[in-house]
């Protein structure tokens, strides 16, 4: 039985109680409240509503100030947040969920049902990820502290999409309409209220006296567990240059910093009063290939540049070793979800290249390679593959964008690349990376298999976890024989703090955490 299965289990019996470690308090002494925090931020808070921003800036704002039904532990099982416990119906085709009591939104409402209705409808109408909701059929309040969501089928999924981890959050009944047609302000339940936020400027979010703590755990877990407030405010301060930063953190006008390269890791670890954060995270970087334009569009041409590269020093070049080789959607510290064949590489082989380049419709025209600017690893990337491929006879041309001119460019209703490096978010779920970036009805290039189709349709329907595993295995080797795209490795991330910040420990998805987080000034 799975991890996520065994929590299932205890949901039906219990309430899935889990309990957590507390956080190591004997090496840094008894925490302390009060003070604040100042973060600097690579980027501002683009969209406050907290149903339809996309950056991780705000999302990891977000989630100190919102909550969802469901959330991750450390180990990724899915536990109970504002739920209490929940009952899986009609063979997964729907979720009865009872809610915590006594829950206060930062307006002073208390959590019900129809906030929850309204929260879920709502990300299904005009969520970036609506797409995730597609099978909810409907939002039943059965009475105030109870809910139904039905599905269209049985689905294994869909407790991991009220996770998010980036959206799903709970917010009051019509609060776009209190607020004038827009939710400008986030209103949730978390431990941190959002107070001001000043465009290109700073976020300021201050501890919500009215927080209530889940006391089913010991504390902090993953996204969840008991959280505590120790902070009086979380002041987000927009410092774009990354140089910049550093020089903030290093004369305290920052405490804290985040979104570092690897050059600015090892020098801040030399640093005295600074304490240098290496965490590793589930975001991949990827070569996607122009499926659609020629020549990527040709599969021997496609092999040819898998044969090509070697992703040892594909990562040695870009991160310095920072980062873990990993040819699949799901990290190997994914335990759950990782077999044997899912670690399984495109071997290295220049010769294998050479002679299936022979093969293919390529005439040694120069091809562009796009690429991200806005990061060392990026840059680094790109020059590794120029070189890897012009090394077996191909040509190209790095094509530099800025992050949303990367990310224009990568999610186009009609691609028009031929080869480009772009990273994107892990997730908890295989469904919400082997289908929702490579599925015919939403893939990334436009890739368009039907026997990878019907294995992660059903898939997204098998409610055993072995089965279900056995079907991304199949997937996973349609995608290393097609070679739609070429998932490269994992990152880690890096942050840097001084060393009076205690309890800080960024996630696997990036998202920061600042609850049970202190200042021992």
């Amino acid at each position: 039985m799975s991890a996520i299965e065994r929590c299932r289990t205890a949901v039906l019996v219990a309430g899935c109680v889990l309990v957590s470690s507390a956080l190591a308090i004997a090496a840094d002494g008894p925490p302390k409240t009060g003070g604040k925090i100042v973060v600097g931020m690579y980027m501002d808070t683009h969209i406050p509503d907290p149903t339809k921003t996309i950056d991780l800036s705000t999302h990891s704002a977000l989630k100190n100030v919102c909550e969802n039904l469901v959330t991750v532990d450390e180990d990724y099982n899915i536990i109970p947040q504002l739920a209490d416990k929940w009952v899986e119906e009609d063979g997964g085709k729907a979720y009865l969920f009872t809610l915590r009591r006594g829950v206060k939104f930062h307006n002073g409402k208390e959590l019900q049902a129809e906030d929850v209705k309204y929260s879920l409808e709502r990300q299904k109408a005009v969520a970036s990820n609506k797409g995730d909701y597609a099978d909810m059929t409907g939002v039943e309040v059965v009475d105030p502290y109870s809910v139904r969501i039905s599905l269209k089928g049985p689905s294994p999924v869909f407790l991991t999409v009220l996770v998010g981890p980036f959206g799903g959050y709970i917010v009051p009944k019509d609060l776009d309409k209190q607020q004038g047609g827009e939710i400008t302000k986030p209103v949730c339940t978390g431990p941190y209220e959002w107070v001001e936020w000043q465009p290109d400027r700073q976020l300021v979010l201050k501890k919500f006296p009215g927080y209530v703590a889940d006391e089913r755990y010991k504390g902090p877990t993953g996204l969840g567990g008991k959280r505590t407030a120790l902070l009086d405010e979380i002041l987000f301060r927009v410092i774009p240059d990354r140089s910049s930063r550093i020089t903030a953190l290093k004369t305290r006008e920052v405490d804290l910093t985040t979104r570092l390269d690897v050059a600015d890791f090892e020098e801040l670890k030399k640093e005295p009063k600074i304490t240098a954060i290496e965490t590793p995270i589930l975001s991949w970087q990827v070569i996607w290939l122009g499926v659609n334009v020629a020549p990527t569009n040709d599969l021997k041409f496609r092999q040819a540049i898998a044969a090509a590269i070697d992703y040892q020093e594909i990562i040695q070049a870009s991160t310095d070793g920072h980062a873990v080789i990993n040819p699949a959607f799901m990290h190997p510290s994914q335990k759950q979800w990782r077999t044997e064949k899912t670690g399984q590489l495109h071997k290295h082989d220049p010769a294998r290249a050479k002679e299936l380049l022979k093969q293919s419709s390529y005439k040694g025209e120069t091809i562009d390679l796009f690429a991200n600017n806005a990061t060392e690893f990026s840059t680094n990337s790109a020059l590794m593959i120029q070189q890897e491929l012009a090394n077996v006879g191909i040509k190209t041309e790095i094509r530099y964008l800025d992050e949303g001119g990367i990310a224009a460019k990568t999610y186009a209703a009609k691609p028009d690349y031929q080869i480009l490096i772009y990273g994107a978010s892990g997730r908890y779920d295989p469904d919400q990376a082997y289908y929702r970036r490579l599925h015919t009805s939403s893939a990334v290039n436009k890739y368009h298999n039907s026997d990878y189709d019907k294995i992660v349709e059903q898939a997204r329907v098998t409610m055993d976890h072995d089965k279900r595993l056995a079907l991304y295995d199949q997937a996973q080797q349609i995608i290393m024989d097609d070679v739609p795209m070429i998932l490269m490795y994992n990152l880690n991330s890096f942050d840097a703090q001084r060393d009076y910040v205690k309890g800080f420990k960024q996630t696997s998805m990036g998202l920061m955490r600042f609850w049970d987080v202190w200042l021992d000034k």
